[in-house]
Order: C-alpha cells, then sequence, then structure tokens
C-alpha cells in the first residue's frame, strides 16, 4: 500500500490538500492504493519532468493494474516496454521539502516553455493549459491573472478578458484594458479608463490618448513618433506602436500609419491577428513560420480550389476574417456561389470590432472598384447589429460601396445618419454627403454642403469638380438657352479636367465616375450642338483614356494619349485617311438618356443623336437576348431594335465594312443582326480612334489550345481539318483558343488566362461568354499591342464554336482576319442547324487597329 502521486490535467480527479507540496503547490492527487484506482483515472498525461529523479516512465495497458504495479515497484523495464500504450508517470512521493521544491521548478520552468511557445504558435487552448500547470507550480498569483488576460484577448474572447480585468487591479490590466476596449470599438470605454494612475506617464498613455482623441470630432490624431528603449511602457512598446498604425489607418490617416510601419518589430510575442493586421499593413512575418498566421496565409495563397479556401479559414476560425481577406485580395473575380459560401461561413463567426473595420477597409481596397456590390454584402454579414451597422468607419465604405454601384439613395440616406464624426472621416463623409446630393438633384442641399464643409481648403480640385457640377445642374435646371452661361459651363469642364494630372485622373474617376461622366457627357453635348464635331470626339476618345487609366495598373499608352488629347493633339484627319474605302467606322456612345453616333468614313464626319431612347433600347436588348437565349423567335424585339437604330441605319447603308467603336454601355447592341442594308455587311469592333492607326504585328499560324477536356479533342480535330498546327505551350505567340475567363491581373500588370499571363500580339478565339469580358479587353486592348482578337460566344452549343474555329483557321492561312471571320461566319449561319441568332450572335472580331483587320497570320 505504498502511496503514489499522478500528476494530472483530469478536473474530475480531487486534490487531496494534505499531500500537497511544502509550499502549498496545488498539483498533484495522492492515491492510498493505486490497485483501487479505476482505468480512466490511470489514463492521463502525465509531466516525466516532475518526478524524474524519482520515478520510472511506464507504460499503461488496459486492465493490467497488478501487472503495472508490479513493474513499478521492482523497477522492471522489460516488465515496462511489454505494456508498449499510453505513457502514464507514476512515482513515490519526495521525501524531503527541498526534492519537492526541485521538482516544482522543474515543472515550473517547462510550463513557462510551453506557454511562451503554444502562445506564439497561435494555440491558445494549449497556452492556457500550460499556464493552469505553471500555476500550481508556483507562478504568482497576479502574474498569472495577467496572463490569462493576455490569452484571453488574443483568443479573441474579450468578454471572459475583462471580466477578469474587473477582478484583478494591475498596471498590465489597466493599460491592457484600455487596449481590449479599443479591439472591440469601443472608444467611449477606453476613454473611461485612461485616468488610471498606473497609467500615468507611460508610453502607453501617450499611444491611448493620441488614438482616442483621433476619434474626436474636429481633432486629429495627434503624431507618434519612433520609441527609445528608455521609454517607460507597460505593454510592449511596438505592440502599442501597432495598434496605433491600425487606429491610423482607419481614420484615413495612411501617411502616418505608413511611418509607424516603417518604426515597427514584432520583438514580443504578438498576437495571430497582429501578425496578420501588420502583414497588411505592409510587414514581412516570414520569420514567424511556425505560427497559425503564417501557415493559414502560405495555405490560401498555396490553393487554387474553392473548396480549399473554405477547408482552411474553417481550421483557422479564430483568424476567419483575416482568411477571407486573403482569398478575397488573391481571387477578387471568384465565382458568385464561392463568394456566397463565404459569406455563410463569416456570419456565424464572432468578430471583434476592430477586426470587423480592419478587414471591411482592406477588402474594399480590392473590391470597390471592381465588383463593389461585394462590399455591402461583406458588411451586411460582419457589421451590422439589429438591421444598423454600429461602425461609423464601416458606415462610410457602405455608403462608397452604394455610390459605386450606382445606389445613391441609400448613400444619402446613410451620410444623413452619420453625425460627430472623426476630424478625418469628417471630410470623407462630406465628400460622400455631397456627391450624392448632386447625383440625386439635391442641388441646395449639395450647395450648402459644400459651403460647410471647407473643401476648398484642403483640396480645390475636387472643390471644384463639385462646383462645377452644381453650377451644370443649376443650368440644365433653368432650361436656357442662354448660350453665355452654356459656352462658361463647357469652359469649366475643359479647365477642370485639363487640371487633372494623369496620375490624380485614376483616383477621381475610381471615386466619381458618375460626376465626370456627367461632365464629359455635357462636354460632348456641347461640342455636338454646336457642329464641333471634333470636339466633341476628343471628349469622347477622352473619356475611354480615364476608364483605362481608372481600370489598368499597366496604362502608360491610355496616359500617352489622354495626355495627346488635353493638349488639343487629336489627329481626326489622319485617322479619317486610314480607313479604307467601302468602310465606315460608327462610334457610340452613352449620354444621359440619350445614344449619340457618328458615322465616321475618309470624307466626312456625320453625326446622329438617338433622343431619350436608350432606357428603352436596353430593356428590349435584355429581353431579346433573353428570347435567344432560349432559342426562341424574337422578330418583334429585332424590328424594336432596328426601328430605334433606323437614324443610324440609314447612314451606313451604303458600306460593306462597319467598324464600330462602341462605350461599355453601347456594347450590347447586337449589332450583327441589324439589317444595314440589302446585301451583306461585315461588323468588325475596334476599341478608340487614338489607338487606330498603330502597328501591328501579325502572328505565326500555330494554335495554342487552353480548353476544358472535353473541347479539346474536339477543338483538335477541327484543327487538323485546316492542316493548322497547334501546341500546348502557353508561352508561344499564337491563336490562342481558350474557354478560361479573362482576368486583368493587378500586380502582373497584364491579362491572365488560367494563371498564365497573354503574351502581347495573339489572336483570340476565346468560347467563354463574351458579356462579361468582351469590352473590357477590348479596352484594355488600347494599352497592349493584342494584335487582333476574336471572341466566340459559346452561350448554346459546343458545335458552331468548333465550325467557326476550323473554317477561321482554315482561312486566316492565306486571307486577312477580316476575310477569316466573314467566311466563318456566313458559313456557320447558312448552316440550317445554326439557324437561331443564338449560335451566331456574338461571334465578334475585335482589333486593336484598322491595319489589324485587314492584316493575317504571318505567312
Amino acid at each position: 500500500n505504498s502511496e503514489y502521486i499522478v500528476d494530472t490535467d483530469n478536473p474530475d480527479i480531487t486534490i487531496t490538500p494534505p499531500y500537497c507540496f511544502a509550499n502549498k503547490l496545488e498539483c498533484s492527487a495522492v492515491f492510498k492504493s493505486i490497485n483501487n484506482m479505476k482505468t480512466d483515472e490511470l489514463m492521463l498525461l502525465a509531466d516525466a519532468s516532475l518526478y524524474s529523479h524519482i520515478a520510472s516512465v511506464i507504460l499503461y495497458s488496459g486492465d493490467n493494474v497488478e501487472t503495472l504495479l508490479t513493474a513499478v515497484i521492482n523497477n522492471d523495464i522489460k516488465l515496462i516496454n511489454s505494456l508498449k500504450t499510453k505513457t502514464v508517470v507514476l512515482g513515490k512521493i519526495p521525501d524531503t521539502i527541498k526534492a519537492r521544491e526541485q521538482n516544482a521548478q522543474i515543472v515550473s520552468e517547462i510550463k513557462q516553455k510551453e506557454y511562451a511557445g503554444a502562445l506564439e504558435r497561435g494555440d491558445y487552448d494549449s497556452a492556457l493549459s500550460a499556464l493552469e500547470r505553471w500555476k500550481r507550480a508556483g507562478l504568482q498569483q497576479q502574474e498569472y491573472y495577467d496572463k490569462k488576460i493576455l490569452v484571453l484577448v488574443y483568443q479573441n474572447n474579450i468578454d471572459e478578458a475583462l471580466k477578469v480585468m474587473q477582478s484583478h487591479s494591475s498596471a498590465f490590466t489597466s493599460s491592457f484594458s484600455v487596449y481590449t476596449y479599443l479591439l472591440k470599438g469601443d472608444v467611449t470605454s477606453a476613454e473611461k479608463q485612461l485616468n488610471d494612475p498606473h497609467l500615468a506617464g507611460t508610453f502607453d498613455y501617450t499611444v491611448y490618448e493620441s488614438i482616442i482623441k483621433g476619434y474626436k470630432h474636429k481633432e486629429k490624431l495627434t503624431v507618434i513618433n519612433n520609441v527609445s528603449k528608455s521609454t517607460a511602457s507597460i505593454l510592449p512598446a511596438n505592440q502599442l506602436l501597432l495598434l496605433y498604425a491600425e487606429e491610423a489607418f482607419l481614420l484615413g490617416e495612411k501617411e502616418k500609419a505608413k511611418h509607424i510601419m516603417e518604426l515597427y518589430q514584432a520583438d514580443y510575442i504578438p498576437s495571430q491577428r497582429e501578425l496578420l493586421v501588420a502583414y497588411n499593413l505592409g510587414y514581412s512575418i516570414d520569420r514567424h513560420s511556425n505560427t497559425d498566421a503564417y501557415r493559414m496565409l502560405k495555405a490560401i495563397t498555396g490553393n487554387s480550389n474553392s473548396s480549399n479556401f473554405i477547408n482552411t479559414i474553417n481550421e483557422y476560425n479564430n483568424l476567419l476574417l483575416f482568411g477571407i481577406l486573403e482569398i478575397v485580395k488573391n481571387r477578387p473575380l471568384m465565382l458568385d456561389e464561392e463568394w456566397q459560401r463565404i459569406l455563410l461561413i463569416a456570419e456565424k463567426g464572432k468578430h471583434m470590432g476592430i477586426d470587423v473595420q480592419f478587414t471591411t477597409a482592406k477588402i474594399a481596397e480590392t473590391l470597390q472598384g471592381i465588383i463593389p456590390a461585394r462590399v455591402i454584402q461583406y458588411i451586411k454579414t460582419v457589421a451590422v447589429d439589429k438591421g444598423k451597422i454600429v461602425s461609423p468607419i464601416v458606415n462610410l465604405y457602405a455608403i462608397n460601396a452604394y455610390q459605386k454601384t450606382d445606389n445613391f439613395n441609400d448613400a444619402y440616406t446613410a451620410c444623413k445618419t452619420l453625425k460627430q464624426l472623426p476630424y478625418t472621416l469628417e471630410q470623407l463623409w462630406y465628400t460622400y454627403y455631397i456627391y450624392s446630393a448632386i447625383m440625386l438633384g439635391k442641388t441646395d442641399d449639395a450647395q450648402e454642403l459644400l459651403n460647410n464643409s471647407l473643401i476648398a481648403t484642403w483640396n480645390t480640385v475636387l472643390y471644384n469638380l463639385f462646383n462645377v457640377c452644381i453650377k451644370l445642374q443649376k443650368v440644365v435646371a433653368l432650361k436656357t438657352t442662354d448660350s453665355n452661361m452654356l459656352q462658361t459651363i463647357a469652359q469649366n469642364i475643359d479647365v477642370l479636367i485639363t487640371s487633372l494630372h494623369d496620375e490624380s485622373i485614376r483616383w477621381y474617376y475610381s471615386e466619381y465616375k458618375y460626376l465626370l461622366d456627367k461632365l464629359i457627357n455635357y462636354a460632348i453635348s456641347y461640342a455636338m450642338s454646336r457642329g464641333n464635331q471634333r470636339d466633341a470626339l476628343k471628349y469622347a476618345e477622352l473619356h475611354k483614356m480615364i476608364e483605362g487609366i481608372a481600370l489598368f495598373d499597366e496604362n502608360s499608352s491610355y496616359r500617352s494619349m489622354y495626355n495627346d488629347l488635353i493638349g488639343n493633339k487629336f489627329p481626326i484627319m489622319e485617322i479619317q485617311k486610314s480607313i479604307p474605302r467601302k468602310t465606315a467606322v460608327l462610334y457610340t456612345t452613352k449620354n444621359e438618356n440619350d445614344i449619340f453616333a457618328w458615322v465616321i468614313t475618309r470624307t466626312y464626319i456625320q453625326p446622329v443623336r438617338l433622343q431619350n431612347c436608350f432606357k428603352q433600347l436596353y430593356d428590349i436588348i435584355h429581353d431579346y437576348y433573353n428570347d435567344v437565349g432560349l432559342l426562341q423567335q424574337a422578330f418583334d424585339k429585332e424590328a424594336a431594335i432596328n426601328t430605334i437604330m433606323q437614324p443610324v441605319i440609314k447612314e451606313l447603308s451604303g458600306y460593306t465594312t462597319i467598324i464600330i467603336i462602341p462605350d461599355a454601355y453601347t456594347e450590347s447592341i447586337p449589332y450583327e443582326n441589324i439589317q444595314y442594308n440589302k446585301g451583306a455587311t461585315a461588323i468588325v469592333f475596334m476599341p478608340s480612334l487614338m489607338a487606330a492607326m498603330d502597328k501591328t504585328s501579325s502572328v505565326p499560324p500555330i494554335a495554342y489550345i487552353n480548353v476544358n477536356n472535353t473541347k479539346k479533342d474536339l477543338i483538335v480535330s477541327a484543327l487538323k481539318q485546316s492542316d493548322f498546327a497547334y501546341t500546348s505551350d502557353a508561352t508561344v505567340k499564337s491563336i490562342i483558343i481558350t474557354d478560361r475567363q479573362i482576368s486583368y491581373n493587378n500586380v502582373k500588370k497584364g491579362l491572365m488566362i488560367n494563371g498564365d499571363v497573354i503574351q502581347s500580339g495573339n489572336v483570340f478565339i476565346n468560347l467563354a461568354n463574351t458579356s462579361q469580358v468582351s469590352y473590357y479587353y477590348c479596352l484594355f486592348m488600347i494599352q497592349k499591342e493584342m494584335g487582333i482578337s476574336v471572341l466566340v460566344n459559346n452561350a448554346v452549343s459546343d458545335v458552331n464554336s468548333i465550325i467557326f474555329i476550323r473554317e477561321f483557321c482554315n482561312t486566316i492561312k492565306t486571307d486577312s482576319a477580316l476575310n477569316a471571320y466573314i467566311s466563318a461566319y456566313q458559313y456557320l449561319k447558312k448552316d440550317r442547324r445554326f439557324k437561331n441568332p443564338a449560335y451566331w450572335l456574338g461571334i465578334r472580331l475585335y482589333s486593336r487597329t484598322i491595319k489589324g483587320i485587314y492584316d493575317g497570320v504571318n505567312r
């Protein structure tokens, strides 16, 4: 009946105080007879180091209690090894207090290391477990509570951490309570804690006071400079600096955040969320490779499968929002189905206020210019309480997203609800409020807000933009015909546009697209009404260049052409001379509810204005494509489209080739199915007039096939029938046949297919749905010398695409791209199987230049 002691984490085993160590350590349970222990009581993971001087490490197997006891008593190593299962450590109670204290010190050191290691990795459950064992081995009570609070906050268990803080006072809890309330986004509660005497004279107080001041109305975030090693701080100085940088970023003080991040070093054990914040503010976390944060980032960036993304963010549940942020950064154009799955997961999480704000801001940076509707969806998933957006910071991002989705009613309503904002955010709020008021025609409200905003003192260009728009609306409301007043507005618009530097135009068009659209539309309309078609077309081209600068990181050609246009270098006469005989250029652009069109030939420019018809035409086109997609007859819609387009058709009736240059709004008109004359008319598309005379290089007669497996064999067969070479090498300059989504990659500054950067000068036969990419891709051709491009819509059947490829490749070997296109197109239309427009509508030839239309392959 020897006494044995077992060190255990099992809460069901009662601690027996009389048998504890002399220094009152509550770390062991003592049993009078090991023979009376139950099997599950023995299956404990014990601490070998505690008994390293006096006990054996043994293996316990099943119900062999007597064998176990015999092995311990006799120190029979062979018998111990024969049991071969779970490790359990049993040992006799040390005889002396000194021995007991020595063993406790060993446990303390080991558990301290385990705690630090788990804390650094982000394994917070293990950190808490090690902390409890460390406490039983002698950790002082106040230090125990300080460390427990730290782990709870790192674990995102904020409410529990605050409860512990309220019952245990120390310098650490005084500082960390302010820190924690700021993480919650509760600035009011944080300010109440600021008068704690523990904080007086510390760097902690300086940082907290600056942040809280930054949230005050009419006050700015105080500048924080570098902190020396001698600076007194309770929390690690760099931990406080990171909090400051994050708050500065959220308050719109990005330069201050950038400055701090240049100083920041993770010379303490940061939380996993801190590592991810630092990473998203530009700090490298490569030396933190043994952390959950690093592993999650690597898992996401290494995945291409959406289901793996979902598994990853589920695995790192505590870092959910940062996982979603990283996925969005890597795949901003993910399918809607994937996006909805991610939102469902985000909805179930429990998120810190500052994390919601930070990830919203970063997701908005990525998506506002691409799919702003998803920013609103994200906000409504993670940042809404009882139907309302709680954070004013998040509310501003929602307002911006509403504006980018042309939802100015909700933007205006949200602006009205915000009051007494921080200084830097109030400036932003004024810009959103004025923008929304102008777009809703609330001219008096916009004028009053502009006067109160003091924008003229900190951004004169923006002030002029708002001011000119307000004046324009007043003139329109008066319905004046005063030529002096109209000319003054036109001159103001011209001055404003020419004052925008080609670098700043990107930001202004991204943020105030609809205002600049409105002003450019007026400039076009005014020039057109005065018979100055050159200036009207110049402004229309300027609009395209501004779009390109705003959309693409690689935009040097757009900027060059933009500078030429505002410098009045618009070679329209030279462009006209390059247009072949029997060929006309049809240039179309939406202007409010009108469609402005110009028929441009070698000898003249004929303007055509289709008045008050765009919305009606758009609705008819939408119904038309629906009917066609269902293989239904749509003669009534075709007739309605032709009726609206009749003035244009009349001007084009004498031409056999028509080059269409549409804008994003008029690109969807089914130009291919309009009857221009009694004979056949070839329709070709170009991105702009400014690029029309550029040189292009032809491609070799070889095709690169980038399609799914089921379609690949058919395409290979079609190419063989055409005696046309093909390759699987993406780097070869060639005719590229693809059914993958074409997307623009900001980092690599180019178009991508299936992870490959598209080489310049290729011919494209695109079997993906053209509605998503055609105008976008056509616009991009202004920048990259893409040669020619053919987009083949594959909405209904594979067979039509294969036949088109066969005929196109067969002809282009000996003829121009235009003739190859015409030959394949007509062959397809004459096939009775493809009588319905669904089989050939949308098959379009896009060329960067006029020369490219008449080039073929490099024979």
